[in-house]
């Protein structure tokens, strides 16, 4: 199941990526253009924008996963409290996160290599993940069959 949400949620990256984008592009053009330009550097480093995006990716497909939803015992919550629940995981907070991926976004070429960044890293985290399936299928003793009379 875990394989799965990871195969499942690694295709939806672009999407989301793109939905993001759109996001906090329509919030930029409510700014001056003043504010704008005035912003020459981004809050968080590539790397530390990286591991935010991850998060928020996983907290989206999460809450977009309908096998949970199903879950009686499982207490959704609206998605902005995973955003600023990832946020304040990473010590930063929803502006910076927008003016970070902003600054990228302007810059195609580190944009690019931040998204290959993250592809790889969803890739490391799919290997482990079917590893540790392995590993743990390994160990669990095979049930016999039952003769039920």
């Amino acid at each position: 199941m875990l394989l799965n949400f990871v195969n499942m949620y690694k295709n939806y990256l672009g999407a989301f990526v793109l939905l993001i984008g759109l996001l906090v592009g329509g919030c930029q053009l409510t700014e001056s253009s003043e504010q704008t330009n005035s912003a020459q550097h981004s809050p968080l480093s590539s790397e530390e924008l990286m591991l935010v995006l991850i998060d928020i990716h996983l907290a989206e497909a999460a809450s977009q996963d309908t096998k949970l939803k199903r879950d009686t015992s499982f207490n959704m919550r609206p998605i902005e409290e995973y955003y600023e629940a990832v946020f304040a995981a990473h010590g930063t907070n929803r502006e910076d996160f927008e003016a970070s991926f902003n600054y990228y976004a302007e810059r195609p070429v580190l944009f690019n290599s931040l998204y290959e960044r993250m592809l790889e890293t969803f890739s490391k985290l799919e290997a482990e993940t079917k590893e540790a399936i392995k590993k743990r299928a390994k160990g669990k003793p095979k049930e016999k069959a039952r003769v039920v009379k």
